[in-house]
């Protein structure tokens, strides 16, 4: 009787352990830039939609506790706008980060290239 108790234990033991390893080191994205939400920028240029552009960096808590978020953004309106994920930090945006005047991160805008279309920040950190 005495080995059938260890053997639970042991056996439920081990089911805790590998379940908290996977939760905390498996499938938990560790920074925005794992999340792989939307089109490519250079994509969404070409488009006649309207862009919904994320600025992000991946050292920001703030960017990656939104990230679920952009993802949801992302189901509703897939359709109506291009979505696209920027960080801030590489050089090729460097231009387009500088045009829209960043204060914070993340940073939530409507990028459209038609001249009498107007768009508002929607959100701004």
């Amino acid at each position: 009787m005495n080995k059938k108790v260890w053997l639970i234990l042991a056996v439920a033991v081990l089911v805790f352990t590998t379940s908290v390893i996977t939760y905390a080191y498996g499938g938990k994205n560790q920074k925005p830039s794992d999340y792989r939400i939307g089109i490519a920028y250079s994509d969404a240029i070409k488009s006649d939609k309207p862009m919904l552009a994320l600025f992000y960096v991946d050292w920001c808590g703030y960017c990656l506790k939104f990230m679920p978020k952009y993802k949801l953004i992302h189901t509703l309106y897939k359709d109506k706008f291009n979505l696209v994920m920027i960080n801030a930090e590489y050089p090729q945006y460097k231009q387009l980060v500088d045009d829209v005047a960043l204060a914070g991160f993340p940073a939530l805008y409507i990028i459209d290239k038609k001249p009498f279309r107007k768009f508002a920040v929607i959100m701004k950190n």
